[in-house]
């Protein structure tokens, strides 16, 4: 038997209005998806920028409190690996140090020590440089 009553006031949605509801939660979970990825690569360049910065500090006054003797300071080019844990490490890891001394440049008696200290972050290699005269 059929029920004539209710034939002017359907129950449920109809598929139309599903569509347009898929359409929006797909609309809303995909930014949010791309919102937390941009978030963590942010965080993780933060963090590698960060790193860097204090591995370069260290470097620089190692480099600053070193005797004129040592073989840290002849002039020319240098190159020291890092861990993440910013311990020297003999073969090449997560981070890079290289720094060039120079001389009586600009002036006699003045140290030039240029240091810059790299990292992979994807596929391109990035960097930060620090600059200083003793």
């Amino acid at each position: 038997m059929i029920d004539k009553a209710n034939k002017g006031d359907p129950k449920g949605f109809t598929l139309v209005e599903v569509m347009v509801l898929v359409t929006v939660m797909f609309t809303v979970i995909w930014g949010a998806s791309e919102m937390t990825s941009r978030l963590l690569k942010n965080s993780m360049h933060q963090d590698r920028l960060w790193l860097a910065g204090n591995l370069g500090e260290i470097v620089m006054e190692e480099l600053l409190f070193s005797y004129k003797t040592s073989d840290d300071l002849k002039a020319g080019s240098h190159l020291r690996y890092y861990s993440s844990d910013l311990k020297r490490s003999p073969t090449p890891t997560d981070l890079r140090a290289e720094w060039t001394v120079a001389y009586d440049s600009p002036t006699v008696g003045v140290i030039n020590i240029q240091l810059k200290i790299f990292w992979q972050e994807n596929s391109l290699e990035k960097s930060t440089s620090f600059f200083v005269y003793r």
